[in-house]
């Protein structure tokens, strides 16, 4: 009964690694092909399917302009507020624990936000008042380029976030290429 259980445990998590391929298979079909114009209902979906994946209660983006960070894309489950309006323009240095955290290990895991760390106050205060009560988050970069912030929350409970942060550093990866194969098709108009 005990290798039964094992044989279980191990077709589940092939079953959840075969989910993981073709959810990654899905998201670079998704954005690769997609026209300039299609490129932000594209990132939306990826989000979406990310989201949905991790189970999370929000999936979002951050976009890095002149050193200030703005929520540009958002899926969240229902019921759960939007944070689009929250966050625009705001200065990177109004997070420097998270800013730092970003760029020296690029990606963040907070299971709770009771447990940040004590230098981490504004992004606690943040957290709270925004009803966060845990997080996972990669650092989207282009060229050693800071692009942005792709992550997950949660509004209800704590979380380990584990396998999460491979599916966020690829997907990012490939927003990035997206966003920035939007950037210059634009500007080449």
């Amino acid at each position: 009964s005990a290798q039964k259980s094992l044989e279980l445990k191990s077709s589940e998590s092939r079953k959840q690694r075969m989910s993981f391929e073709s959810l990654i298979t899905a998201v670079a079909t998704q954005l690769i092909n997609l026209a300039p114009s299609e490129i932000d209902n594209g990132i939306n979906h990826t989000l979406q399917l990310i989201g949905e994946y991790a189970q999370a209660d929000r999936s979002f983006i951050l976009l890095n302009k002149d050193q200030t960070l703005s929520y540009t894309h958002e899926w969240r489950k229902e019921g759960i507020p939007s944070s689009l309006n929250i966050l625009e323009n705001m200065p990177l240095t109004r997070f420097p624990w998270l800013r730092d955290k970003l760029m020296e290990a690029t990606y963040v895991i907070i299971p709770h936000t009771a447990q940040i760390p004590a230098e981490a106050h504004l992004e606690r205060l943040f957290f709270q008042e925004n009803g966060i009560i845990s997080f996972a988050a990669i650092s989207m970069i282009y060229q050693d380029t800071f692009v942005g912030i792709l992550g997950l929350e949660m509004c209800h409970e704590s979380r380990q976030w584990d396998e999460e942060v491979s599916l966020l550093k690829i997907a990012g990866q490939m927003i990035t290429n997206a966003l920035k194969r939007k950037e210059i098709e634009q500007h080449e108009k």
